[in-house]
């Protein structure tokens, strides 16, 4: 079984970090909050053995309804005054992950994404997409009257 752990800082000018996002798990996820932890800035190294994720736990992410599998996926996360930081953990019999560089249609192919959408009122959300080769994908897309742009 292949396991991937990536990491990711994504500073973010046009959106501020927050310390709330909605956690899945127990009864109804979309009323359950997550507290994440603060922290300064710190240099990431690709292996999450930085010594800022020891303080903060694993949070296992289930799959979508309908959709059950035996992989573990799961994620921890920080925030600074410059930005957001990631460390995905995803187990994986077999990745699929062609291409090296960043800015392509990753979303294609096996990657880790997180999404932020700070003000609901506004159809528009932020994604961060990492693949397993270290490529990245960021984008904004904007909901335009069902007319997604990114």
């Amino acid at each position: 079984m292949s396991f991937i752990s990536k990491v990711f800082a994504c500073f973010l000018l046009l959106i501020p970090a927050f310390g709330e996002a909605q956690h899945t798990s127990n009864r109804d996820p979309r009323n359950q909050i997550l507290l994440i932890k603060p922290t300064a800035d710190f240099t990431l190294q690709g292996d999450g053995n930085a010594a800022e994720w020891r303080s903060v736990d694993w949070i296992s992410l289930t799959g979508r309804e309908g959709k059950r599998s035996d992989y573990q996926t799961r994620i921890k996360l920080r925030y600074s005054k410059l930005g957001i930081y990631g460390l995905f953990s995803c187990e994986d019999r077999k990745i699929t992950s062609t291409m090296n560089e960043d800015f392509a249609n990753l979303y294609l192919e096996d990657v880790v994404e997180i999404f932020f959408w700070p003000d609901e009122s506004v159809p528009v959300y932020f994604e961060y997409e990492l693949s397993p080769h270290n490529n990245e994908l960021a984008i904004v897309v904007p909901n335009l009257k069902g007319n997604f742009l990114g």
